[in-house]
C-alpha cells in the first residue's frame, strides 16, 4: 500500500514537470520588435528676403562716391573701364561736384508707374515729387558717373536713369542714365527733356536714393 502510495506521488511530480517544459516549449517570451525610425522631416530652407528700410522699397545696390579727388581723375576711371562716356561735358560743367570724402548711398530702382499717378507716365516733377513723399532722396550727380563704374555686368538692352537735381545745357534738361545695349561698352548716357517737355512714360526705371543720405567710409589703417 505504502509502495502504490510513493509510486503515484512521483507520477504527480513527472507529469507536471513534462507539462510545465511544454508550455515553456510551446509559449515563448516575445521578443519585442524593433521600433521603427522615422526620419524628421527637414526643415525648410529660409526664404531670402530682401532687404528693406522704412520707405518699403528694398535697397538694390549700395555705392561709394567721393573716393576721386578730381573730376580728371574720374573721367580717366571711366575710360579705363572701357565706358562710353558721351555725357562727359556735364561732368566737366560746373553744375557737377565731387564729395569731399568717401562715402557710401544706398539706392532703390523705381518705374514711374510705381508711383501711380497716370497709366501712361508723369512728369518729372510730379514723380520726384511723390517719390519724396515716400522717403526716398534725389541722388548727388556724382551717382550717375560712380554707378556707371561699380555696377559690373549691366543686361543687354536695360536703361537706367539718375534720380537728381537736373543739369541745364543748352536749353535740355539733362540726367546722368546708365545703359547697355547689345554689342556696345557700357555707356553713360545723358537723357534730356525740354522744360517743357518734361515728361517720361511709365516703363522709365530711375534710380533715388535712401535717407539718411550717406555715411563716412572709414579708411584701413
Amino acid at each position: 500500500m505504502l509502495g502504490r502510495l510513493i509510486f503515484l506521488i512521483a507520477m504527480s511530480f513527472a507529469l507536471a514537470g513534462i507539462t510545465n517544459y511544454s508550455y515553456a516549449q510551446a509559449s515563448p517570451t516575445p521578443t519585442p520588435s524593433p521600433t521603427a525610425t522615422v526620419a524628421a522631416s527637414p526643415s525648410p530652407s529660409p526664404t531670402a528676403t530682401p532687404v528693406k528700410n522704412n520707405t518699403g522699397y528694398p535697397i538694390w545696390k549700395t555705392i561709394t562716391i567721393g573716393n576721386f579727388k578730381t573730376k580728371s581723375e574720374l573721367l580717366a576711371a571711366l575710360q579705363k573701364a572701357g565706358v562710353t562716356a558721351l555725357s562727359s561735358n556735364l561732368i566737366e560743367g560746373n553744375s557737377f561736384a565731387l564729395s569731399a570724402e568717401p562715402v557710401q548711398i544706398n539706392l532703390v530702382r523705381v518705374k514711374v508707374k510705381d508711383f501711380q499717378i497716370d497709366r501712361y507716365g508723369a512728369y518729372r516733377k510730379e514723380f520726384f515729387a511723390k517719390a519724396l513723399s515716400k522717403g526716398l532722396a534725389l541722388c548727388p550727380l556724382e551717382v550717375g558717373p560712380q554707378l556707371r563704374l561699380q555696377y559690373t555686368g549691366q543686361p543687354n538692352n536695360e536703361l537706367l536713369r539718375v534720380a537728381s537735381e537736373p543739369i541745364m545745357d543748352a536749353g535740355y534738361l539733362n540726367f546722368f542714365s546708365l545703359e547697355q545695349w547689345p554689342g556696345f561698352k557700357p555707356w553713360l548716357y545723358a537723357r534730356n527733356r525740354r522744360p517743357t517737355e518734361d515728361f517720361w512714360y511709365d516703363e522709365d526705371e530711375w534710380v533715388f536714393m535712401l535717407p539718411p543720405p550717406i555715411k563716412k567710409v572709414l579708411e584701413n589703417k
